[in-house]
């Protein structure tokens, strides 16, 4: 079984063991999605100038599906047969032949393509635009078989339900799940969408589907019934059926915005994302999985439901020449926003830290990965390395604060005394100490030597930022806008 990953600029075929058995590069497009066949020998690749490509990549032969001059939002592969559709930004569809790049048959609507979906056995074609229409088009010629037109239920997505006997539609944040039969294009029944950005998935062998919800939770749809039962409370991003017996594999959310990476850096209830598998007729999921270093933002169940397509939000760094000002490399590093970027002293290392709670060691010519620490149980949101490079500190939204010799995988201190979010971090001269200030105001300062707490005779008073002179023993306090002043204090190593 093959798995297909996708980059901005690069796509990739994986085998079970881990290993990649092929790569499909591009400069200049931004890959938009990837879709592999149900053999696992193409895989159809959109992309943001209107070009499409069928990848043969055992033998690396990509052909080019070129019929837009916009981006190619959405497109599928027939289950059963050697055909292919893209759907692009003008409203118009496409079918191709996989082996040539023959254009097939075209279809043609108002607003933008947002979805299409073959039914399982590949005869029925579903088209979504952006316009509030559904179309059901038979395969083969593209033409109308069923419509859905409403003023009152609005949509931008679809799903076949029940190998295609129903229509699910739905938006990703909006009031109505709705469903229509497929043969009629009449309306079925409807049930109020839960709260937040949601995905549907479909159990092809029932009337179910399961909808996660960023805000709300899990919930069950029996879409013929017309009814919707929450699973779990929470916080979910993705999940799809498994197996013949309605099992669920579902990706809780990350403090993250998949739809414009906005980080909820206020969010209560965050928790390090878990690849949870309920049993729908039980009241806790019977196994779970925790994703370190990893965000999950989509899950989909493969062949069988032998394996899970797994895709995921990166974020990463990029390093310019300063004198050129060109791009000497890029890195898609961490499963969230980095929160802490430096060079090493000596220039030969790349430090990144993120909300993801690890920390990345890069080689900075290579752009290799040396090593990932992990121990914060909460997203880091600052950092210092010492002037030597071998020692660094990292302090989380939690209030824990680390402290690490680079040549080592473990922390060689915690250090305590601050419980909110640490907004800051510094060392003195030759690390001999650290400061750490908080969100609530509060700071302190550690010997880096012991671990312990220093007595400063300030801590009593609230500062807004701490940090040490460069290469120095002295602090520079400012204090918090709550205080009855606003001087600004420089204070002695002895307090």
């Amino acid at each position: 079984t093959n798995l297909v990953t996708l980059e901005d600029h690069v796509v990739a075929v994986w085998n079970q063991a881990g290993e990649r058995r092929g790569s499909f590069h591009r400069r200049i497009e931004r890959f938009l999605d990837a879709k592999i066949s149900a053999d696992g020998s193409q895989v159809l690749i959109l992309s943001d100038n209107g070009t499409a490509w069928i990848w043969h990549w055992e033998s690396d032969h990509a052909i080019p599906l070129i019929g837009e001059q916009t981006a190619v939002f959405a497109g599928e592969l027939n289950p059963s047969a050697q055909q292919a559709v893209t759907g692009s930004e003008q409203g118009i569809v496409r079918a191709w032949n996989t082996e040539t790049g023959e254009e097939l048959a075209n279809f043609s609507c108002s607003g933008a393509i947002t979805h299409l979906q073959y039914d399982s056995a590949g005869r029925f074609l579903l088209v979504i635009s952006d316009e509030n229409s559904g179309f059901v088009l038979d395969a083969n010629s593209l033409q109308v078989s069923a419509k859905i037109k409403t003023a009152n239920q609005r949509f931008r997505r679809g799903r076949f339900g029940s190998s295609g006997k129903y229509v699910l539609t739905y938006r990703s944040r909006g009031k109505q799940l709705c469903c229509w039969d497929a043969g009629s294009g009449e309306l079925v029944s409807q049930v109020e969408c839960p709260p937040g950005r949601i995905s549907v998935a479909v159990d092809d062998v029932s009337t179910n589907a399961v909808v996660s919800s960023d805000e709300a939770g899990l919930f069950v749809w029996r879409f013929v019934d017309g009814a919707i039962e929450r699973l779990a409370a929470g916080r979910y991003f993705s999940a799809d059926f498994i197996g013949t017996e309605g099992r669920i594999a579902a990706a809780t959310a990350l403090p993250i915005s998949t739809a414009h990476h906005l980080l909820r850096s206020q969010d209560p209830e965050f928790k390090p994302q878990v690849l949870e598998f309920w049993d729908p007729d039980q009241e806790v999921p019977e196994r779970e999985i925790p994703v370190r270093g990893r965000a999950i933002r989509q899950i989909r169940a493969g062949p069988k439901a032998k394996v899970l397509l797994v895709s995921e939000l990166n974020f990463g760094f990029a390093v310019f020449d300063s004198e050129t000002h060109e791009q000497v490399g890029s890195v898609r590093a961490h499963a969230a926003p980095i929160s802490f970027a430096q060079f090493s002293p000596d220039g030969s290392r790349i430090v990144t830290c993120s909300w993801d709670m690890t920390v990345m060691i890069w080689d900075a010519k290579s752009f290799q990965l040396l090593n990932t620490l992990s121990g914060h149980q909460a997203p880091i949101l600052a950092a210092a390395l010492s002037s030597d490079g071998k020692s660094l500190a990292t302090a989380g939204r939690d209030g824990k604060v680390l402290l690490w010799s680079l040549d080592q995988q473990q922390p060689i201190a915690r250090l305590e005394g601050l419980s909110a979010p640490v907004l800051g971090c510094s060392f003195s001269a030759f690390a001999a100490r650290l400061t750490a200030h908080a969100a609530d105001g509060t700071w302190r300062v550690w010997d880096t030597a012991t671990g312990n707490q220093v007595d400063m005779p300030s801590y009593d008073q609230k500062m807004r930022f701490v940090k040490y002179q460069p290469a120095g023993s002295r602090l520079l306090l400012c204090p918090d806008q709550s205080a009855d002043r606003y001087d600004v204090g420089v204070v002695a190593a002895d307090g």
